[in-house]
């Protein structure tokens, strides 16, 4: 049986977000940052040779210490909305900046563990106040049935370009990986251990943040902007009882 759980994406509709050359409507501004150091060690682009940064590798937990994100730049043709898109959202697990309306919102309901990192977010040189970073951390992979998952190689998207993988565990997933990183998940099944009351949560198996019906309901009613949540085309997500 599957669950009710949908996808949560940035929106790409121009008219929504005002950007209309496939980018992103904030970006890190190196350039305004007065702390370099504190730059190259959280900072997702531009990092020191032979290092990593933090936030990339605390997809399962957080960094070590709390951070401000000193200077956000929202772009001079970019809409303000709830959900605003960031150039360093693929390498997090929570990867969403949030306006004080969409934080509202989240907090009324059960996420899988998570922070809120100050955001100092200008547009034209104007401070936009009150927009925070989220992030939360992937649930682990513990809670994954493996052998009941379906993970395909060739395309992620079209059917007939696919071929199915066998695994059965995280072994056999870890192994493949090491020998060709584009393998997709196709089906995704969690176990009898997950918390089914989770309203958010986020998986290494899946670029895809993951919300409950009740939660996409409740940011279609207040009506936030920025975000779209579909059912997922790609990947099914059920439960082992």
């Amino acid at each position: 049986m599957y669950s009710e759980y949908y996808t949560l994406r940035f929106s790409n509709d121009p008219k929504e977000i005002g950007i209309n050359d496939g980018g992103v409507q904030v970006y890190l501004d190196e350039e305004k940052y007065k702390n370099i150091e504190e730059y190259n060690r959280y900072c997702l682009f531009n990092f020191p040779k032979g290092s990593f940064p933090e936030f990339a590798k605390s997809y399962y937990a957080f960094p070590k210490k709390d951070f401000v994100f000193e200077y956000l730049r929202l772009d001079k043709k970019a809409k303000i909305t709830d959900f605003l898109s960031y150039s360093e959202a693929l390498y997090w697990g929570g990867k969403f900046l949030l306006s004080p309306k969409a934080i509202e919102v989240l907090n009324k309901f059960k996420l899988s563990q998570f922070r809120l990192y100050k955001a100092n977010l200008y547009q034209n040189g104007v401070e936009i106040k009150g927009y925070k970073v989220l992030h939360c951390p992937m649930i682990t992979t513990d809670f994954i049935d493996f052998g009941r998952c379906i993970f395909v190689g060739g395309s992620e998207i079209e059917p007939k370009y696919q071929y199915e993988i066998p695994i059965s565990n995280i072994e056999d997933w870890l192994a493949y990986k090491k020998k060709d990183p584009l393998i997709y998940t196709k089906k995704l099944c969690l176990n009898k251990d997950f918390d089914r009351e989770l309203d958010l949560f986020n998986t290494h198996l899946s670029p895809d943040t993951f919300v409950s019906q009740r939660l996409k309901i409740e940011i279609e009613n207040k009506g936030l902007t920025g975000a779209e949540i579909r059912p997922s085309n790609v990947m099914d997500v059920s439960f082992i009882n």
